[in-house]
């Protein structure tokens, strides 16, 4: 048995398919890869802005749930003055939760980051059309082409080149335990992007939960504390 393979095997590859390309080719390949990174990142802001939307949604629902419930008369689980700091509580977190969505425009920046990957892959199709038809394409004006793209352009995140890189199995060759490895880092970052309105989303269901005294973990802690009399 030839250990070697069978290590090369488990572990995998983690390289351009293509190697000894020229000038032009590399290039053709680099636009591609470009293209796709600006799709990913465009694609990743557009999700990330979406969920922040339904976060300040469901903090705004939450402030405004708990006064609801006590002008029901309902029997809830924290003293008035508890419940009076965590309104407080919401509505700041609603207000300072809105403004950095809103500094942040990921709806603008999604759409210049698609407009992008739209003009890098209008450049390559025009590069494989001249590679296709042996025209000898001049590789400084086509390298030209993608800078005066490029420059004015957001660039993408390491973790949307590491999804191209999944992505791509035409041009890159990831397998075995490196693509593995590569996968788990990739939906690891991605999940820490939602990490603050996920903790957001959490925070406003554990605070009605508690107050409708179905589980009860902030009074138990809680109502201990406050001074008696």
């Amino acid at each position: 048995m030839d250990w070697e393979k069978v290590g090369l095997l488990f572990l995998g590859k983690d390289e351009y398919k293509e190697k000894d390309l020229k000038g032009v080719e590399k290039l053709n390949r680099s636009l591609i890869m470009a293209a796709k990174c600006r799709f990913l990142a465009s694609t990743r802001l557009k999700h990330v802005g979406m969920f922040a939307s339904h976060t300040t949604t469901v903090l705004s629902l939450g402030l405004i749930f708990i006064p609801l419930m006590q002008v029901a008369g309902l029997e809830l689980s924290l003293p008035g003055r508890l419940i009076n700091v965590l309104q407080i509580f919401l509505a700041v977190s609603v207000l300072v939760y809105s403004v950095i969505n809103s500094q942040a425009r990921y709806s603008l920046r999604s759409e210049k980051l698609n407009q992008c990957g739209d003009q890098i892959k209008e450049v390559q199709r025009q590069l494989e059309f001249e590679m296709s038809t042996g025209n000898n394409p001049s590789y400084e004006e086509f390298h030209r082409k993608y800078s005066e793209i490029d420059i004015d352009a957001e660039n993408h995140s390491r973790l949307d080149y590491q999804f191209a890189r999944l992505d791509l199995k035409s041009i890159y060759n990831l397998t075995g335990f490196r693509r593995v490895i590569v996968l788990l880092i990739a939906y690891s970052r991605k999940l820490l992007t939602f990490a603050a309105p996920i903790t957001m989303f959490l925070v406003v269901f554990v605070i009605i939960l508690d107050v409708l005294k179905i589980w009860t973990p902030l009074s138990d802690i809680l109502v201990p504390l406050m001074p008696t009399g």
